[in-house]
């Protein structure tokens, strides 16, 4: 079962913590987070299993992604 922790501004989309199942595929971050319906462009950094991802990046079945909206601040 795929784990998804949804952090900041990105509540708003979904419940902090997801459980999705992939049935035993893999998917792209990207289409993970358009499966999630959020856009994109809302999205800042997002790990998988403890390292930064980009929207290439492969999910597999059983990992745990964090979903963080863009940083802003000095």
């Amino acid at each position: 079962m795929l784990e998804v922790r949804i952090v900041g501004s990105l509540w708003e989309h979904l419940e902090p913590k997801v459980a999705l199942d992939l049935e035993g595929r893999d998917i792209t971050v990207a289409d993970l987070i358009a499966r999630l319906g959020i856009d994109q462009a809302e999205v800042g950094i997002v790990t998988v299993d403890g390292r930064q991802s980009r929207m290439d990046g492969i999910v597999q079945p059983n990992s745990r992604v964090f979903i963080f909206p863009p940083m802003f601040g000095g």
